[in-house]
């Protein structure tokens, strides 16, 4: 469960956009209104982020095992075992969209990959009692980075996750959103997606 890229690799930052069915419009659009993107695991080389500064859109990202120098990354990790510290590190509603892209925790913890994730490590000799252990920890940190999502994104903004999250809906109930929320899964065109059931998916989080 280490290695990050066994599931899902990186793409290149175009096909990350199509997965994340973000289009040319949207980004005319967050170029001209000069609306704020965060990345959430954008990886050692935030290539998505660089793509998007290219295209002269204002964007940052978050990953601890980030490479880039730059105030726009951050290399903060988001985790509930010590949310006051392990969390993102910007205020309440500063973004206007928010991606994630391959994040090796959200569908771990929020979607059928959970299952595959059990599987690898009982292969690697991983004692059942610790499989649960390890897939809960993660799943209680996907659930703070979702928390931490809403939190800094703006009224009338979106999260979008690539894979999707399709378990959030039994794994995270009404009581853990403090507004307003539309949560919907889309499916992503195949020619993009592996053979896994849970890359089928990319779920959007609507904050209302």
């Amino acid at each position: 469960m280490e290695n990050r890229s066994l599931l899902y690799p990186q793409h290149e930052p175009e096909i990350q956009l199509k997965l994340l069915g973000i289009s040319k419009k949207d980004l005319s659009e967050l170029r001209k209104r000069k609306l704020r993107v965060l990345d959430i695991g954008c990886g050692e080389e935030a290539r998505l982020v660089q793509y998007l500064w290219e295209n002269g859109i204002e964007a940052e990202g978050i990953d601890p095992f980030a490479k880039i120098n730059s105030p726009n990354i951050m290399k903060s990790k988001i985790s509930q075992e010590n949310p006051e510290v392990e969390s993102i590190p910007r205020q309440d509603k500063r973004y206007h969209l928010i991606l994630s892209h391959a994040n090796f925790v959200l569908p771990m913890g929020l979607s059928t990959c959970r299952n595959l994730g059990a599987k690898m490590l009982a292969k690697k000799g991983e004692h059942p009692k610790n499989i649960g252990r390890r897939l809960d920890a993660v799943s209680l940190d996907a659930q703070w980075t979702v928390l931490e999502a809403m939190r800094t994104l703006k009224n009338q903004g979106r999260f979008v996750c690539y894979p999707g999250l399709t378990q959030i809906g039994e794994i995270m109930g009404d009581d853990f959103w403090e507004t307003p929320i539309k949560i919907v899964h889309e499916e992503v065109p195949s020619r993009y997606h592996q053979e896994h059931e849970f890359m089928k998916n990319r779920t959007i989080i609507y904050k209302l």
